[in-house]
């Protein structure tokens, strides 16, 4: 009989007694010996089993992210850098920013210090975020072209520091097909460098170790698309002001469109609602540039855009045309009060220091604030900036509170700002809130109506013979009745110089002399004045060619004059006093139209 090995030879095992076969067991030593050691150590083996099956899950879930997050970097070696096995499963290392900034305070000290939850203050207007107990913009300090490492972490070095400027560079993982974009802080815009930052590790160290704000500037659609998921994934860590800026229109000198309006607005709206637009014009400078302030179209264009626009809007402004522009800019600034002006400064541009001192002099200090260079701060800081006065003081002033706009199509428009109206369109109508009456039988009152016309024409050779501006006086107003059942006298200004005074849809024109005219040379500009004193006198008008601008060369003081006389059609006149831009598409400038007695 063959001889069988020990550990192999049968063992007798009786039946458990609850068993309902009573049988005999027959198992090899070794198994024998297994179950014993898993009936005495069972819950040794399970909590063994579920510690080894947690850490393979854990394992797993940190693989698949960092799979993930890799897509989202093109350059890995930076990435790897960045985020490691230990910082995976046990937090960020500890770098230099961790080792400077922490256990510190952030700077600038914030009301948010004493709070144990800091507010989300992104979308905050700078003054009452930093300086609440302040009323001057001058006050917010800049750090421009913040574009590395190195410079952030010097930047948030800056005890007195309040705003930081980086641009958004987005480096593709394959150029070609453009797919696979990181959003980088890099100072290079060819490559990313030992001190580049990807964009969500930039807002982390701002965040984290700082109150200050900052200011994004996309230089293209693209770059927007890439980062503002990324902006929109942090917006619970983001706590203090946030800017979004980008050239979305042409400006001084320049006919390029840089980003599209629509396409930027609507990315920010549906990423990152909560933060402050900055919009700005592509400009060019030099010595002898043509153009030499924003235009009232550049200025136009930019208030179309921020029309529907809910949230703040800061205006990027060039500080060499900023002197030149103020009647454009107060403009713009009183349409809404969610809007201010922020100064800047390219590196090569000739600023003379009174023009600088001039502008600040003229300007709302809440409204405007400047990124410019120590050396120019230092100049303006004995200026003193306030309530800016009226550009034209010596007249009466414009009351926008008094008139009410009224639009007859879609693609008219009304911009009713603190010194001027925009009519933009042949249905743009504005028509006076209360009436005015000449009463000269029984108090002597007379009714003066003023303005000064400026005639917006994009191509300067060409004479839009078709526009016209129309001061109606004596009117029934629009809507009711349709604009061309208005009824009233009429003054009708052509940029060719064709003045005409006259009736409109008056019953009883036919029995006066009810029409007369005149002509002044070509102009963009002109003053009139309208009197009434009753019908028992003539109605007189004054029409005279006006330089458009201050700065402007002085034009030869030419005016004409006209009147007649027509009757009171006291059943269907209500004596309101109307404005419109006629015949086409350009916009009109009136500014301080104004009526008194």
């Amino acid at each position: 009989m063959p001889s069988i090995p020990l550990h192999k030879m049968p063992v007798y095992a009786p039946a458990s007694g609850r068993s309902r076969h009573h049988r005999f067991r027959f198992l090899p030593r070794r198994m024998w010996r297994l179950r014993r050691l898993v009936h005495s150590h069972w819950r040794a083996l399970v909590v063994t089993a579920l510690t080894i099956s947690t850490v393979y899950f854990v394992f797993a879930i940190r693989k698949k992210a960092l799979t993930s997050s890799r897509a989202k970097y093109a350059n890995l070696q930076a990435f790897q850098r960045e985020v490691g096995l230990g910082e995976m499963l046990f937090g960020a290392p500890e770098d230099e920013f961790e080792k400077e900034f922490r256990d510190k305070s952030r700077l600038p000290p914030c009301v948010e210090t004493m709070e144990e939850t800091p507010r989300l203050h992104t979308g905050d207007p700078l003054l009452s975020y930093f300086l609440s107990m302040y009323v001057d913009g001058m006050e917010v300090t800049w750090s421009s072209d913040v574009n590395s490492r190195s410079s952030l972490f010097q930047a948030l070095q800056d005890y007195m520091l309040m705003m930081v400027e980086a641009d958004v560079r987005v480096i593709w993982s394959d150029p070609k097909t453009r797919k696979n974009g990181t959003a980088m802080i890099t100072p290079s815009a060819s490559k990313s460098d030992e001190d580049s930052l990807p964009l969500q590790r930039y807002l982390y160290y701002v965040a984290r170790y700082s109150n200050k704000g900052i200011q994004l500037n996309f230089p293209d659609v693209e770059s927007a698309n890439v980062a503002l998921p990324v902006l929109k994934d942090m917006r619970t860590q983001l706590h203090a002001p946030v800017w979004l800026h980008a050239d979305i229109l042409p400006g001084p000198n320049r006919a390029d469109f840089p980003i599209d309006p629509v396409q930027f607005v609507t990315a920010v709206q549906n990423n990152f609602v909560s933060s402050t637009l900055s919009l700005g014009w592509a400009t060019d400078w030099s010595p002898d540039a043509p153009q030499i302030r924003y235009s009232w179209f550049n200025v136009i264009e930019m208030a179309k855009i921020c029309a529907g626009v809910r949230q703040p809007v800061t205006f990027a402004i060039r500080a060499v045309y900023a002197l030149r522009s103020m009647r454009q800019l107060r403009f713009l600034l009183s349409l809404a009060s969610r809007f201010t002006v922020t100064v800047w400064m390219d590196k090569y541009d000739i600023m003379p220091l009174p023009d600088l001192g001039n502008f600040r002099r003229n300007m709302d200090p809440k409204r405007i604030f400047y990124n410019l260079p120590n050396n120019f701060m230092e100049s303006i800081k004995n200026v003193n900036g306030q309530q800016p006065p009226p550009l034209d003081s010596d007249s009466v002033q414009w009351n926008r509170n008094l008139w009410q706009p009224v639009l007859m199509d879609d693609v008219s428009l009304v911009f009713l700002g603190a010194e001027q109206v925009v009519l933009e369109g042949t249905g743009s109508w504005i028509v006076s809130k209360v009436p005015y009456q000449a009463e000269m039988q029984s108090k002597g009152r007379m009714v003066v109506v003023e303005g000064k016309l400026q005639f917006l024409n994009r191509d300067p050779t060409a004479v839009a013979k078709k526009e016209a501006a129309r001061i109606i006086i004596r009117s029934s107003g629009v809507n009711p009745p349709e604009p061309s059942m208005v009824q009233g006298v009429q003054l009708l200004v052509r940029p060719d110089g064709f003045i005409e005074l006259s009736e409109i849809n008056m019953k009883h024109a036919h029995m006066f002399d009810v029409r007369t005219s005149a002509h002044l040379p070509q102009s963009d500009c002109y003053n009139f004045k309208l009197v009434d004193k009753g019908e028992d006198y003539p109605i007189y008008c004054e029409v005279k060619m006006v330089k458009c601008e201050s700065d402007e060369a002085d034009v030869e003081p030419l005016l004409v004059s006209l009147h007649f006389k027509a009757p009171y059609e006291p059943q269907t006149q209500m004596f309101y006093v109307v404005a419109n831009a006629a015949g086409g598409k350009q916009a009109l400038v009136i500014e301080n139209l104004v009526v008194y007695s």
